[in-house]
């Protein structure tokens, strides 16, 4: 059996993860350190309000693939704007893709064909890769349980629907995702318990239904240390001897629960670590919001972690 290539070598680039931990923040940056590499890179939110623009500085990132710089291009993939993509290449005409799919029972219809939209945006993926020749992308996936949707889509219908017009056009979907030599998804989490404990959740989940090849775990928001064990015994030292000083007392207690917290994150750096995954840990970055230049900084640590 050949061995698979490296996980940045691969095309096909999903980073998944739960709700709040960073997901878009390290697709961007993913996304940057790739294009650095001299890639011609997708860069795709899943019908999502646009985080990329402002994170990457590209302006507003829309259902229209354009370039929004050498190398990079950009795009938010609707489900209804990628249907009615879809239905004009196989219509040819406007007038006749209003009359089939504008219609009000045939709009009604489509609304409770389970797992439409995930199909669409599969499929949208999969045929960014497969005819627009993109040697990356990076898709940005939706929460936890909605991004496992998205991936075991094509599989599920395939699997439903061994034949019929749909039948060949899943399989492809579906082989893609699982196909070791194209496709890595990435698991996204803090250093934090319960965001860790979704991280476990994920990857045996994706795990048991085999449905595409796992790559790296991206430990997002880790905070440098400041206390060594000897700054530690000096904090214990200092708090025997603060007697009625309560502005020491206070800066005390600002430290102590400083190294409370880097007490926590090393142990939920450890779980991470027990993942089974290569893992890149991001550094928290101090900014309360993010731009352009934290985002290649991170892509800088990404490049090196890799």
């Amino acid at each position: 059996m050949s061995t698979p290539p490296p996980l940045l070598s691969r095309q096909l680039h999903y980073v998944c993860g739960k709700g709040g931990v960073g997901k878009s923040v390290v697709a961007c940056a993913l996304a940057r350190a790739l294009v650095r590499q001299g890639e011609r890179v997708l860069l795709a939110q899943v019908s999502a309000p646009d985080s990329h623009g402002p994170l990457l500085g590209v302006g507003v990132v829309n259902a229209e693939v354009r370039e929004a710089e050498p190398g990079l291009f950009v795009v938010d993939i609707d489900p209804h704007a990628a249907m009615k993509e879809y239905a004009l290449l196989t219509l040819k005409f406007e007038a006749l893709y209003r009359t089939v799919f504008e219609n009000r029972l045939t709009k009604a219809f489509l609304r409770f064909v389970p797992s439409m939209n995930e199909l669409t945006m599969q499929g949208k993926i999969w045929w960014h890769a497969v005819e627009h020749h993109y040697s990356r992308i990076v898709v940005d996936c939706p929460s936890t349980g909605h991004g496992i949707k998205l991936l075991r889509t094509a599989q599920v219908i395939a699997d439903a629907a061994p034949v019929g017009p749909l039948a060949e056009k899943t399989k492809k979907m579906a082989e893609l995702v699982r196909d070791p030599t194209r496709t890595a998804v990435h698991i996204v989490t803090l250093p934090e318990e319960l965001p860790v404990n979704e991280a476990h959740d994920l990857v045996a989940e994706v795990t048991r239904t085999g449905v595409a090849p796992l790559g790296y775990a991206v430990v997002n928001q880790v905070l440098g240390p400041l206390f060594d064990d000897q700054a530690r015994a000096a904090l214990t030292a200092v708090r025997a001897h603060t007697h009625d000083d309560v502005a020491l007392a206070h800066l005390l207690d600002v430290a102590e629960r400083r190294v409370e917290r880097e007490q926590h994150e090393r142990t939920q750096r450890a779980r991470a670590r027990d993942l089974g995954l290569p893992v890149i840990e991001l550094p928290y970055l101090l900014q309360p919001r993010l731009a352009r230049a934290d985002i290649e900084r991170l892509a800088s640590v990404l490049q090196e972690g890799a």
